[in-house]
């Protein structure tokens, strides 16, 4: 052993034990924030995916140029891809719409278009359609079509291949043709073209674009971006990209004071079971400044094991959530590699690691270094002889053991607001990030029951859906719910509030009342009644009470029933000038119209139904109706929803681990701490029903005073970050968030005295020399 601080390597070696705790809470902290960042990188990706299906992959489009400047865009150094593309107005073909594109084959690809099969379209006669249309019309590849192209007159076109589906299309019941950039031109009609940019990885797309500019001659208002995919990818100047990177440097800051917090806690205990040992270094000549130095010494061997434990761990996380996303997405994460390392992940990982360790190690080094020679005899640091001016927490009204156990709490400073700070941080990171299981709610929206996989109806509402087709629906193989509704504006008037003008009527059937029952903020859905009519249900704005009349008017005459339930919305708008959306039985809606056909029909399958099922039902829908296929669209916002409950969620969880290791942490030490005082309490008398009263009434002070200044400064937080992420892009209005906090303060105070057992039960264990003694 050539220097003092080898001690450090020995200790480590001969109390490999001891070490478990402190090590375990550096790894856990580095594989927290692995995961977190990690997470983000995937999340980061998917989002980038997603976008690129929706707007396309292409970064610039510019406008008004000729032949030559997209030629000198071709062939810049920094482009990776480029193309033409023209869209002139949409056509009909047999009462539906086709939407007409084309363009070059790189540009095409960078709107996300690929072959599925057949070929690419080459010269001005040739076509590719979507598959739906295929199948709708019996056409095939090879056959020849004739669209009338309005100014530019019939055109004959000859089908070389399908292109892979868009949601957007068959949603809508709407079809497209995808011609050559030749085949476009050919039409003569003067829309201008549009020429699609793709910049290659790592270029610094603004100045890029700046270039081009400078190069081309041309003004801002010929470029346009893809602004959305340029926000993800921190390119696009966007207030949202600006306002997450400021969210992410929040709550990454919180994570780093959270495991500072957690690891410097370990770190006390450690110190205070060694106080002889500390003041026999003192004994032997050892500076306050070598203490330090010692104790950080320490901590630097701890880092040494706890990184590379903490670092696995996290890639793991991350290499799990990898494989649960592919499964559940795997449109647009199918191709994610299971096997990938997030270096953003790792190197803030070391990074948290060291840093937390070195911010740890400042308190714990400078209450070794004050340890006293004379401590080395009597092996404690006699806490409570800094308590004795403090009359806080005294009372004639409580219980002896429960005003100690608040005196306590209060009794020294620095370590009040320590534990104080420990609960007020994870308060603040919990609330901070449950904004993004809000985001994800808004960004992806779940399926509702509700949701339909095929609605048919008319967009103009001017032909209804004969009620003959509900029956036809039901029988056909792999339908699993078949529901209608039937929409009039009706005049109204309520009796109590002399309401009158129009209302917006809809009509339900049982299956769907039964779903609404999720809405209802008050009264009650008796289905019995609403058949009859004797009830009807109204949504929360117009702000109609429940008990209250309501009259519709109608030309089979004057119908008054009773409002029974108040629902907190109704999914349906009209532009008509109404007094409140109304919910009926279609029992009731056809009693007061007369109106037996239904002005939408929805559709639910099975899982796994066939196309049979769906060409069936299609071929059964008269050909005024619209069929609109709704399942590509419902599937691909579910996996969206999945993927950001994933992280949400999983950002959350990560979280919950930080605080109850926090929480477990803090009353470790508070307890460990005053080990030889509860061993006089007990030299004097005191049992131990009130050693863990005294103990269980400090930590509720403790949470009482924490849960209050983290509660106001995490409400606070939430309300910002709400803001900057969720109303800044959805324009949804920040709510008090009085669920999430009930759910904390229950959690935390369930966690805190859960904390105290085990050192409650150490304590009751060591004999009363031993508990006196205990630092020795």
């Amino acid at each position: 052993m050539n220097s003092y601080l080898d001690l450090a390597v020995e200790y480590n070696r001969n109390h490999r034990k001891k070490n478990r705790v402190i090590i375990a809470c550096i790894a856990v902290a580095v594989c927290l924030v692995t995961a977190i960042f990690g997470m983000a990188d995937i999340g980061i990706k998917f989002q980038t995916e997603q976008l690129k299906r929706d707007y396309g992959s292409y970064h610039i489009s510019v406008k008004d140029i000729d032949a030559n400047a997209a030629s000198l865009i071709k062939n810049h150094v920094d482009v990776a891809y480029s193309g033409w593309i023209k869209s002139p107005p949409s056509v009909e073909f047999e009462g539906k719409e086709f939407r007409v594109v084309g363009g070059d084959q790189e540009a095409a690809a960078l709107l996300g278009l690929s072959v599925v099969e057949g070929d690419y379209p080459n010269g001005s006669a040739e076509t590719l359609v979507d598959r739906q249309a295929l199948n709708e019309y019996g056409w095939s590849i090879g056959e020849k079509i004739n669209i009338n192209m309005g100014d530019a007159g019939d055109r004959e076109y000859r089908i070389v291949g399908v292109y892979n589906e868009f949601s957007s299309l068959k949603s809508k019941d709407k079809h497209a043709l995808f011609l050559s950039f030749e085949g476009v031109q050919a039409i003569g009609l003067s829309e201008p073209s549009d020429y699609l940019v793709m910049f290659k990885d790592n270029v610094k797309i603004t100045k890029a674009t700046s270039e081009l500019q400078s190069i081309l001659g041309i003004n801002e208002e010929q470029i346009s971006k893809n602004t959305y995919l340029l926000a993800v990818m921190g390119e696009g100047g966007s207030s949202f990209a600006t306002n997450l990177y400021v969210i992410t440097v929040i709550l990454f800051t919180l994570v780093l004071v959270a495991g500072c917090i957690m690891i410097s806690n370990s770190f006390n205990i450690s110190i205070l079971e060694r106080t002889k040992f500390f003041g026999l270094m003192r004994c032997l000549g050892a500076s306050k400044k070598q203490i330090k130095k010692y104790v950080r010494r320490e901590g630097y061997l701890f880092c040494l094991k706890a990184i590379p434990l903490g670092l696995i761990a996290g890639s793991v996380v991350v290499e799990a959530a990898i494989i649960l996303l592919r499964e559940l997405n795997p449109t647009l994460l199918g191709e994610l590699r299971v096997f990938q390392i997030s270096i953003n992940g790792l190197v803030a990982g070391i990074i948290v690691g060291f840093l937390t360790v070195i911010l740890s190690s400042l308190s714990p080094a400078k209450k070794a270094s004050s340890v006293s020679p004379l401590a080395a005899v009597t092996g404690n640091l006699k806490e409570i002889d800094k308590s004795s001016g403090s009359k806080l927490g005294y009372s004639k009204h409580i219980p002896v053991e429960l005003s100690l156990g608040i005196h306590h709490a209060f009794s020294d400073k620095k370590s009040f607001l320590l534990m104080i700070g420990s609960f007020t941080v994870s308060i603040v990171l919990f609330l901070g990030f449950s904004v993004f299981i809000d985001f994800s709610y808004l960004a992806a929206k779940p399926m509702k029951p509700s949701s339909a996989d095929i609605s048919i109806y008319d967009p103009t509402l001017n032909e209804r859906v004969p009620h003959e087709l509900l029956d036809k629906a039901e029988k056909i193989e792999g339908v699993k719910n078949v529901f209608s509704r039937k929409i009039a504006t009706i005049p109204a008037y309520t009796s109590q509030q002399h309401l009158s003008g129009n209302t917006f009527v809809t009509s339900y059937d049982d299956l769907q009342f039964q779903w609404t029952q999720s809405t209802l903020l008050n009264g009650d859905i008796d289905i019995r009644a609403l058949r009859a009519g004797e009830e009807i249900l109204v949504e929360s704005e117009s702000d109609l009470k429940v008990g209250e009349h309501m009259v519709f008017q109608t030309e089979l005459g004057s119908f008054e029933t009773v409002i029974g339930g108040v629902l907190s919305s109704i999914p349906f708008e009209t532009k008509e000038q109404i007094f409140s959306k109304v919910i009926v039985s279609d029992e009731f809606f056809t009693k007061m119209t007369g109106l037996k056909d239904y002005s939408i029909l929805d559709i639910q399958l099975l899982n796994n139904t066939s196309e049979l099922t769906v060409e069936s039902i299609r071929k059964a829908v008269p050909e005024t109706l619209s069929f609109f296929d709704l399942r590509q669209r419902n599937q691909e916002g579910q996996n969206a929803f999945y993927t950001m409950a994933i992280f949400a969620y999983g950002f959350v969880a990560i979280v919950a681990v930080i605080t109850i290791l926090s929480i477990i942490n803090s009353m470790n030490i508070s307890v460990t701490s005053r080990i030889g005082y509860y061993g006089m309490m007990r030299a004097v008398g005191a049992s131990a029903k009130q050693l863990r009263r005294m103990v269980l009434a400090e930590a509720l002070t403790y949470v009482v005073c924490g849960s209050l200044i983290g509660s106001v400064l995490g409400i606070i937080l939430h309300q910002m970050l709400y803001e900057k992420l969720v109303t800044s892009y959805f324009h949804t209005p920040w709510q008090w968030p009085g669920n999430i906090v009930y759910i904390i303060m229950v959690g935390i105070i369930a966690i805190t005295i859960i904390s105290v057992i085990t050192p409650l039960r150490r304590i009751n264990k060591l004999k009363i020399v031993e508990a006196i003694n205990f630092s020795n």
